[in-house]
């Protein structure tokens, strides 16, 4: 039987959702603040809101591996963001990793926890939801970095292009 979690624990998770999720948008805007604001949310999420959810969730559910690895996937996921979000070094390897683990481990796996126990309840038709958020962040991302390199990739010919015009033109 699940029981809902303490409230002072989910007051906490949404305080720090929100300023998670508003550095992020304020770092995306270029808007002050933003780098902050996604910092302290990342930490705050990872160091202090998990551990709390991990401990009150372990204690009213059966299936202890199924707590433990939602867990280590919020914390790699939570990592991801951040780092990638603040463009600190080690994001490119660390989304590569979480990337790959998403496609191999975490879809196959809530697929067959969602085909094992039904989608009846509203519970699993969240975790359909989120399946479905997180593939499609991942596929926009490849979508933005391929976009991105063909731009910088016909600037770059262009450019090159245009130094060998002006080349030309020089008296030899």
């Amino acid at each position: 039987m699940e029981t809902p979690p303490n409230k002072a624990v989910k007051t906490f998770g949404w305080i720090v959702a929100i300023g998670f999720v508003c550095g992020t948008l304020f770092k995306f805007q270029g808007y002050p603040g933003g780098n902050i604001l996604v910092l302290i949310g990342g930490f705050a999420f990872t160091v202090f809101y998990l551990p709390l959810w991990y401990t009150s969730q372990r204690k009213i559910t059966k299936n202890k591996w199924l707590v433990t690895w939602q867990f280590l996937t919020l914390i790699l996921t939570a990592l991801t963001h951040t780092f990638k979000t603040l463009h600190l070094p080690g994001a490119g390897l660390l989304y590569m990793v979480f990337f790959i683990y998403v496609f191999v481990v975490v879809i196959p796996v809530a697929f067959f926890q969602l085909q094992k126990t039904g989608i009846s309840s509203l519970s699993g038709f969240n975790t359909v939801i989120v399946l479905m958020i997180m593939a499609c962040l991942i596929f926009s991302s490849i979508g933005l970095a391929n976009n991105r390199g063909n731009r910088i990739a016909s600037e770059f010919f262009k450019n090159i292009s245009q130094v060998h015009g002006a080349c030309r033109t020089l008296p030899t």
